[in-house]
């Protein structure tokens, strides 16, 4: 869900530019589905308006679907990767 939401709103000057990169998102869940926080890992490769891009996708794709897993792991981490074919 986060990466389709990221991929379909590649901000326009990023596009233009033809500026790439990976966004590596760390983010935890509250047990309702809600964001508890957000932050980028070590492995971002991306310059900070495809950072914000990807952060705002995340937020934006919120709250996600409440389920038993969010009680025993709320700690997620992916990729988020922006290229132009």
């Amino acid at each position: 869900i986060i990466q389709s939401f990221a991929i379909n709103n590649y901000p326009k000057k990023d596009l233009r530019r033809k500026n790439e990169g990976i966004v590596q998102i760390i983010f935890k869940l509250k047990d309702d589905g809600n964001i508890e926080y957000i932050e980028t890992g070590p492995d971002t490769t991306a310059n900070k308006s495809l950072v914000k891009a990807a952060i705002d996708s995340v937020k934006k794709s919120a709250p996600f679907e409440k389920i038993k897993l969010l009680k025993k792991s709320n700690e997620f981490e992916i990729n988020i990767i922006y290229k132009i074919n």
